[in-house]
Parts: structure tokens; sequence; C-alpha cells
């Protein structure tokens, strides 16, 4: 969480918008700059289909989302009216549906804040899920039959507080996850994640 003012950056344009406004100490600067960072970039950036975008959490398009914290690919690709379990994650070498590619905490978790609203959380996932695929993160030959896909937290999952201890807060649903699936539907086997040396 950051608590100062944010000196001027050295990066300019649509990165340089994203970036900015994800440093910036109020919570709504940093999501209207990323959405008007995202859009810029969506705008100039090589065209590409649009990400899809999803919302998880009670109400939500994905009703219950739990991501595996060792295994970043899954056996069920994210789609509304599916639930998607921790159990659900393989080891990318095993055939799989979906991988998980980044994980963008939008907001931090001890804040009490309003929802920002629906239509702001699709509009930011989606560029932001979509310049991260677009980028050297993901290596892909397969690229073209790829599809992104954001996730989103709704309105309840934003709001649940899950801290026991009087005076503190701790809101983990908000944040981003971002996901590759086939747009056919077939399965994917092995990582299209760039690997770190080592």
């Amino acid at each position: 969480m950051l608590h100062a003012e944010i000196p001027p950056l050295a990066t300019r344009g649509p990165l340089g918008a994203v970036v900015g406004g994800l440093l910036q100490r109020d919570p709504q600067a940093r999501l209207a700059a990323a959405v008007g960072g995202g859009a810029a970039y969506a705008v100039l950036a090589p065209r590409a289909a649009p990400a899809t975008t999803l919302t998880y959490g009670s109400g939500g398009d994905v009703p219950q989302l739990e991501t595996s914290s060792i295994h970043p690919c899954s056996l069920v690709a994210p789609a509304a009216g599916k639930t998607i379990e921790s159990n659900s994650g393989v080891d990318c070498t095993d055939p799989h549906e979906a991988e998980w590619f980044a994980t963008v905490p939008l907001y931090s978790t001890s804040d009490v804040l309003t929802y920002p609203g629906e239509q702001q959380l699709r509009a930011v996932g989606a560029s932001m899920c979509r310049f991260y695929f677009d980028s050297p993160l993901v290596v892909a030959p397969d690229r073209s039959r790829l599809e992104v896909v954001a996730l989103v937290p709704g309105e309840a999952v934003f709001g649940r507080d899950t801290s026991t201890s009087a005076g503190y807060h701790s809101f983990s649903g908000r944040n981003l996850h971002c996901a590759l699936r086939t747009a056919d539907g077939s399965q994917l086997e092995g990582s299209r994640v760039a690997q770190q040396p080592g």
C-alpha cells in the first residue's frame, strides 16, 4: 500500500498511464487512470480479440473461484455458471482447459471501500489481462487459437471482510485474475507462461 505521492515517471504513453495510475495513493484515482490508460492501450495496440470478462464470487458469473497456489493450470476453464475450486489445479504438463497467467491486486485488502462498479472493473480487467497476454509474459506459438479471460470481483466478494480480529480488516476478494483458454474448448498441454531462469 502506498502512502506518499508518486513522483513523475519516465514511462510514457498508454503503459505509462496504466503504471502511473496504479501507483496513485487514492484508490479511485488508481482505477480511473487504469481504465483510461487501458483504453488508450486498446486503441494503439495491434488489433486483437477483446478479453472475455466475468465476475466472481457469490452472485457473480463464476460463483466460486479458488485458484491453486501450487498449480497454475486448471482442469476447468473459467466460464459463466462454472465453479472453480482449488483442487481443479494441475501441473501444466497434464492436459488442462486453462492456465492462470496473472493475478493483480486491484486494491488494498485492509481498506474499507465501496464497490467501484462492475462496468469499471470489467473495463480495467479486460485491458490489463489483454496487456499481459500480449506482453513477453506469455510465450505461445499457438496464440491465435487462445482466448483471454479476465475475472473481476463481484460486489459481494469485494466487500466480504474475513478478519476475526477487532479493529482489523481483511478483504481478500479484490484481485484481478487473468486466464487463457482455447477458443474451441479443446484441451491444452504445457505452459504458455515464460519460465524464469534457474
